[in-house]
């Protein structure tokens, strides 16, 4: 799969991302979403996400090394299960994340930064709470 946002949120975000300097670590993660699918019978929640890793040119291997990381996670289902969200949102039950592509490297960037990009989509079920 192409690059989904790279001519629009992503690649503006670019323009405007923090200082490389200022940063603590060598490499930092943007997630877009990009669409979704929602089951009308069912609470359950899919979005699909572009996953963006940036550092300094010169790192490309850092930044792909990010993205592998992520698939790899993807693939053990370490984090399966319920997990708490913000106050004020329900809980939800990760039940499945599916990788779309292998991480690659991108070129289109406005900031000449190194990166990497990851496509995955995430299927979790809400739980609303039940009050008696």
């Amino acid at each position: 799969m192409s690059d989904l946002v790279s001519s629009g949120l992503v690649q503006d975000a670019a323009t405007a991302l923090p200082q490389m300097d200022s940063l603590t670590r060598p490499v930092f993660l943007v997630v877009s979403s990009v669409t979704g699918r929602i089951d009308p019978a069912f609470p359950t929640r899919s979005p699909f996400m572009q996953i963006d890793a940036f550092a300094k040119a010169g790192l490309e291997a850092e930044v792909l090394a990010a993205t592998e990381m992520i698939r790899d996670h993807c693939y053990d289902g370490a984090g399966l299960g319920i997990f708490p969200v913000k106050a004020g949102y329900f809980d939800a039950s990760l039940s499945d994340v599916t990788l779309f592509g292998e991480p690659r490297r991108s070129r289109i960037d406005a900031a000449k930064l190194a990166r990497a990009v990851i496509d995955v989509e995430l299927t979790y079920v809400v739980w609303e709470s039940v009050t008696v």
